[in-house]
């Protein structure tokens, strides 16, 4: 094992999904309560340190009221997306373990994870994006009464998983994927990771939504990287990151 090396990498395609089927609201009490599963979305993510938006100068109360504004004005309610435009995507900030130049362990702050990586690597490329960050909540999600919704929890980094697929190397994607301890790192970020999985799953089914892990074989089409999904997807649950991969299932005869 090469310790004190960052192997692991961001990506702007998801590679995990987690996903609520929220019911139809019929009227504007029931879509208030969505607002309410929001509000229990982000204090989970504030909780975990995977997602806090009070650290990029915003209140969730805040945030809730402009919601219902919205609600009230429109019809619809543009929740996770800011005020006053509702047309920028929210961002939260995830503490992040990583090595420092020198080798150490180090955890960082950051609503841009990719922007770390890459300075911390020195290499600007498709698995160091910017703008990529460690976990997105929805991409689009906008409730109107009588209408169903989905509402997504995104993994955009491999930060968490005690084997990565090395994407920073100067070879980047390959197939098959190597497979690069990185069980260091993953003992710091997973189990943040996995103490968010739990509060929005409680969450979403305390309020009636439909819980699920999307694409757990990594066939979804719309998606790059397919040979890299498929790799992480051994370790992925319904509510968590593993620590080794899951057992693969007996064939049957």
């Amino acid at each position: 094992m090469e310790s004190g090396r960052n192997h692991w990498a961001t990506t702007t395609s998801a590679l995990a999904t987690w996903r609520m089927h929220l019911p139809a609201a019929g009227d504007d009490a029931a879509v208030e309560r969505i607002v309410d599963l929001v509000a229990a979305l982000l204090h989970a993510g504030r909780e975990s340190e995977m997602f806090d938006v009070e650290r990029t100068g915003l209140r969730i109360d805040d945030l809730c009221a402009a919601w219902r504004g919205g609600l009230r004005e429109t019809g619809e309610l543009p929740v996770l997306q800011t005020p006053p435009s509702f047309e920028r995507l929210l961002r939260g900030s995830t503490l992040l373990a990583h090595y420092d130049a020198a080798g150490t362990m180090q955890e960082t702050w950051t609503t841009q994870a990719g922007s770390l990586l890459r300075d911390l690597v020195g290499k600007d490329g498709d698995f160091t994006k910017r703008d990529a960050p460690a976990v997105r909540f929805g991409r689009s999600f906008r409730v109107a009464k009588g209408e169903p919704a989905t509402l997504d929890v995104e993994l955009h980094t491999d930060a968490m998983f005690p084997v990565v697929a090395d994407l920073v190397a100067p070879n980047g994607l390959v197939k098959p994927p190597p497979a690069v301890d990185n069980r260091e790192l993953a003992a710091r970020n997973a189990p943040r990771m996995n103490r968010l999985l739990a509060a929005a799953r409680a969450a979403a089914e305390a309020a009636g939504a439909r819980w699920e892990l999307v694409d757990r074989d990594g066939k979804n089409k719309s998606y790059g990287y397919h040979a890299i999904r498929k790799h992480y997807a051994r370790f992925l649950t319904e509510s968590a990151v593993l620590a080794e991969p899951a057992p693969t299932p007996a064939k049957k005869h």
